[in-house]
């Protein structure tokens, strides 16, 4: 018989044995809730890259002429067993194209490849959105030389009354800031434009041929018969530079794997000066086209070695256009106001400053097969107007001024010509004496003290403009031209 005490203790027993269980089974649940959350960029990404072969860098490339280097160096898009980066740097390179910057960018955050290309113009308006990975410019690898294009329907005159046209391009690239650098010097406002943008040059150029369309810009479709060339990257390329890009802590980590790449590539520049016509052949089989094709993308890049890139970098001192003169020169064009300072030259000379003591190399190698030198406008940028008192050729602080400005734009446009006219408002003024001499010779000699080739000034004519005051109206008047 069961009694009321005899059931209490079975129940207790029953709730102690239910309690045991429980703290038994609850031991054994692991509290991963309550671990520190992780960080949502996640940049330690060893385990996507490099993982199966050793000393691999996997490279995203844009199919031009400016990775030849590369594929001489590696053998084709993957490395060679016969290859100069296997032979010699014993590193493996896997080159893989791919043509949309953002993809590369975004691919470079998520440590799917090691190095990217990319144009200086994405480098510095892409900044911002990518600025957390702490994106890095290790090298120039080449400029544009004739496949930026500014195209009209028309002949076209960058002057005031360009306003209300329209202009296709896809936006924040080559085609866009020379756009705007060229409105710019012509003291066009940007907002008088009607602009169209596009996802790609193939659009613009169907926009053009339809005719509701006046001007495109284009980086590197052909577009032949799309209208008249106003003006290429052929007169300007050093305004054009593309540079491989990777993540600090990428080059921190693979450090000595880049030297050997930097290595490689030179390498690569010294064997297509020794035959031209291997290394065309070696690029066109490794893309899959034919020779011909392979010149023609060639003819429109020129490929830069180890002096440009220490020039570039400000490693050695140079009267050319630098790293910093062409951030500030993208910023002022898209109106990009943020302070910050891009961190993109803090490790690279680590690399380059390897090769600083060996000779610099080569120049430029430009492939010439194809005539990039066309344009129909004249002259690129306003003229400049050097003011003179009276009867003197000494150079005033204004005019100074206006020189150093008039420089930066010829500098950047190294095949225009610079024409210096004399200027004066009475015709008895406008006879070539001592005075007009001393203000032509003053004039082109701080041009060419600021790294201008002297064969690139030309001395022209003086003539008389009776719309000018008479007081202190003698000047000298600079124009960058493009000659036919």
């Amino acid at each position: 018989m069961i009694t009321f005490r005899s059931f209490g203790k079975i129940i207790v027993m029953l709730i102690t044995c239910f309690m045991v269980y429980f703290i038994s089974t609850l031991q054994q649940i692991p509290f991963t809730s309550l671990e520190t959350p992780r960080s949502i960029v996640q940049l330690d990404d060893s385990h996507l890259v490099n993982s199966q072969v050793p000393n691999l860098l996997t490279i995203a490339i844009y199919p031009n002429a400016g990775i030849i280097p590369g594929i001489v160096a590696n053998g084709g898009l993957v490395t060679n067993s016969e290859s100069i980066y296997q032979k010699e740097e014993k590193i493996n390179i896997r080159f893989v194209i791919e043509e949309d910057p953002f993809t590369c960018y975004t691919s470079l955050q998520r440590g799917e490849v090691d190095l990217i290309w990319s144009k200086f113009a994405f480098f510095v308006s892409l900044y911002e959105k990518f600025y957390f990975i702490n994106p890095v410019a290790i090298m120039v690898y080449g400029f544009s030389n004739g496949s930026v294009q500014i195209r009209s329907k028309n002949t076209l005159l960058f002057d005031k009354e360009i306003k209300n046209i329209k202009i296709a391009c896809v936006p924040q690239g080559d085609s866009h800031s020379f756009l705007l650098y060229l409105l710019k010097g012509n003291g066009i406002q940007k907002n008088s434009i009607k602009w169209y943008y596009t996802q790609s040059d193939c659009d613009a150029v169907a926009l053009l041929q339809k005719g509701t369309i006046d001007v495109i810009g284009i980086s590197r479709a052909t577009a032949d018969g799309a209208g008249h060339i106003a003006i290429s990257s052929y007169f300007c390329p050093v305004l054009f530079p593309e540079i491989f890009v990777t993540r600090e802590d990428i080059l921190l980590r693979k450090k000595e794997i880049f030297i050997k790449f930097l290595s490689g590539w030179l390498k690569g520049i010294d064997e297509i000066h020794k035959n031209r016509g291997k290394a065309l052949a070696e690029f066109a089989r490794a893309l899959g086209i034919l020779q011909q094709n392979a010149e023609k993308i060639a003819s429109s890049f020129l490929i830069a070695g180890l002096k440009e890139n220490l020039e570039f970098f400000g490693v050695i001192r140079s009267k050319n256009i630098t790293f910093d003169t062409h951030v500030e020169i993208t910023k002022s064009l898209f109106d990009i106001s943020s302070t910050t300072v891009l961190p993109a030259m803090m490790r690279n000379n680590e690399i380059l400053l390897s090769f600083a003591n060996q000779k610099k190399g080569a120049p430029l190698i430009e492939f010439s097969f194809t005539d990039n030198t066309k344009a129909t406008i004249e002259k690129v940028i306003r003229d400049v107007r050097i003011p003179f008192t009276d009867n003197e050729y000494i150079l005033h602080i204004d005019a100074v001024k206006k020189l150093e400005k008039f420089v930066q734009n010829a500098l950047l446009f190294t095949r225009a010509k610079v024409h210096l006219s004399g200027v004066t408002a009475t015709s008895q003024k406008a006879e070539y004496n001592y005075t007009w001499g001393m203000r032509f010779y003053t004039v082109k000699k701080f041009l060419t003290d600021c790294g201008i080739a002297e064969g690139n000034v030309v001395i022209k004519s003086i003539t008389c403009d009776s719309t000018l005051a008479e007081k202190n109206s003698d000047g000298i008047c600079c124009s960058l031209v493009l000659e036919k």
